[in-house]
């Protein structure tokens, strides 16, 4: 009897009563197996008697009727009650399928072996065990491996040995996958050298942070290939999001420190970072040199100077002229209100096709049959409005009118995102690393910085765990192998 796809009142209400009975059948059933189980065992009265009121124990709460449970909470066994229960809010339980499942048995100790009440022996009652999930830590620790080999010899005179593993540092002490460790937590985890070193202290290793930036530097000279590779599949692209953002150096101690610029290359599939010492035309059309398609930026005055000296088509983001009618809302509610519904309407549009190459065959329908509507009642609207020179709203309005070319190539170009937002999520990481170790102590470190958020960033855009691609990577590496790019490792589940 199936119920899933009923949507008669009645007719449900008809078969639970049949499923109840069915179930009140059998529940009554399988008490008389059981009681009859128990007597065949053997068990003394009083014994027979406590488990047949375990049984009948159980059997009145399936009669009983089912507690509403939120399932919002990890808590267990919460029996306080009576009444309504009030709805719980929060997160709930979640499925943990990557963790390993430990099992920890706990048992009575043998003076807990005899029943209090008839001071008769306890027995293990086989297929009742009470289970409860708990998530736990195992504190990592470090050890000191030895390698052993074993040499061979000859009665000629020959002697041989076995090949020690590649190691990122020949003859060094550190493993290759303590490398990573260090190399993950400081620009993945956003924690500073200093720190890890204090870190692993508490956990028994004596280390320096300068020792640890050697293993980081060390790393980052083996997979640079993948890094310049990175840069190499972006500029073949069609389209490309692009940004920047300050990146500190410290320049002469930790009291002096100067801004230069981390620059950003974003695709449907990679991130990548470079770190200049300026934010200027030059620096960018480096950054671009070679590309031939639409770059996707704001309106800042070093993007429309890159776009008059390179070879590039620049587009616009919606999302910044969305911010300024939003910075305008308090002043002018009404006409902010209605640019930015109409907004809504375009990024609504936007949603309904995935995002990437698959999406592009729709996105072209979408825009063509319902963006270009609400694109040209923006126009109109634009058109008919009179404001104030120098009020906000004003300043929102003319920004629309004043970079509309560059804000509507999106409608003839599926790959070109309607917004920039892709970009800018990709600085989160590194923007979280620069307020926790204050950017790079030299030019050297700005590349080390670039390479490993590049890699590390991509990874996390396709779902591969940073940890694992830099293991993969590295292996690839010493292998003298081709390093894989991280959007060509399978994502994870």
């Amino acid at each position: 009897m199936r119920i899933e796809g009923e949507q008669d009142i009645e007719q449900l209400r008809a078969k639970a009563l049949v499923l109840l009975q069915e179930n009140e059948r059998l529940s009554k059933k399988m008490a008389e197996l059981l009681k009859e189980n128990l007597s065949l065992k053997g068990m003394s009265p009083q014994q027979l008697q406590q488990a047949l009121a375990l049984i009948d124990e159980e059997l009145n709460k399936t009669k009983a009727e089912p507690e509403t449970r939120s399932p919002s909470s990890e808590r267990r066994g919460d029996s306080s009650g009576g009444g309504a229960k009030k709805a719980q809010t929060g997160h709930g339980p979640k499925a943990q399928p990557k963790l390993e499942v430990v099992t920890q048995v706990h048992e009575l100790d043998a003076p807990d072996q005899q029943c209090a009440e008839c001071g008769g022996q306890l027995e293990c009652w086989e297929g009742q065990d009470d289970e409860t999930e708990e998530v736990d830590v195992i504190e990592r620790h470090f050890v000191l491996k030895k390698h052993v080999r074993r040499k061979y010899r000859c009665k000629c005179g020959c002697i041989e040995m076995p090949d020690m593993p590649a190691r990122l540092v020949p003859g060094g002490r550190y493993s290759n996958d303590f490398a990573v460790e260090v190399a993950d937590d400081k620009y993945n985890n956003h924690l500073p050298l200093e720190r890890q070193a204090r870190k692993m202290a508490s956990e028994g290793l004596d280390v320096d942070n300068q020792t640890l930036w050697d293993q980081v530097l060390a790393l980052s000279r083996k997979l640079e290939p993948a890094w310049e590779e990175l840069l190499r599949d972006a500029i073949r692209q069609s389209t490309v999001g692009f940004d920047e953002t300050r990146w500190e150096v410290l320049t002469k101690g930790s009291a002096s420190k100067k801004s230069w610029t981390m620059w950003q290359l974003s695709t449907h599939h990679s991130i990548y970072f470079t770190v200049a010492e300026d934010r200027d035309a030059a620096a960018g059309n480096a950054l671009l040199n070679g590309f031939k398609g639409i770059a996707l930026g704001d309106a800042a005055i070093v993007h429309k100077s890159m776009a008059r000296d390179g070879d590039f088509r620049l587009a616009f983001c919606w999302a910044h002229g969305r911010r300024k009618f939003i910075e305008a809302e308090s002043n002018d509610p009404v006409r902010a209100k209605q640019f930015l519904d109409m907004a809504a309407e375009l990024f609504a549009i936007e949603a309904q096709a995935p995002p990437g190459p698959d999406g592009d065959e729709l996105r072209r329908k979408l825009r063509n049959e319902k963006s270009r509507p609400v694109v040209n009642r923006i126009k109109e609207w634009l058109i008919g409005q009179r404001f104030l020179p120098g009020s906000a709203i004003g300043t929102a309005i003319k920004y629309i009118a004043g970079h509309w070319d560059g804000l509507i190539v999106f409608l003839d170009e599926p790959a070109v995102p309607i917004d920039n937002n892709r970009t800018e999520r990709g600085f989160r990481g590194p923007a979280i690393g620069r307020n926790n170790f204050y950017g790079s102590h030299s030019k050297q470190g700005t590349k080390v910085a670039a390479i490993f958020y590049s890699l590390i960033e991509t990874a996390k855009l396709n779902r591969v765990s940073p940890k694992r691609y830099l293991k993969v990577a590295l292996a690839a590496a010493l292998a003298n192998a081709r390093i894989p790019l991280p959007f060509e490792l399978k994502p994870e589940a």
